[in-house]
C-alpha cells in the first residue's frame, strides 16, 4: 500500500492578526518527481477561533 506521508518540520509558531495570534505550520512541499519547491511555506491552522468567547447569560452574571 503507497502513499505519501506529510510530516511536519516544525510546529505551532504563531503570526499576529488583528484580534489574536493563530497557529501556523512551515511545509516544504515536493511534487511527484520528488523535486524540493523553492521555499518553505507557512500555513496558517484553521482553529475557528478569531475573537471573544460566548457566555451564557449565567456564565456571564457569574464572572461579571
Amino acid at each position: 500500500m503507497g502513499g505519501r506521508v506529510y510530516r511536519a518540520k516544525s510546529c505551532l509558531e504563531y503570526h499576529d492578526s488583528v484580534l489574536s495570534a493563530y497557529p501556523q505550520l512551515k511545509l516544504k512541499l515536493y511534487n511527484v518527481l520528488l523535486e524540493e519547491y523553492h521555499e518553505i511555506l507557512k500555513l496558517p491552522v484553521d482553529t475557528g477561533f478569531e475573537g471573544s468567547i460566548l457566555l451564557t447569560t449565567d456564565d456571564y452574571e457569574f464572572f461579571k
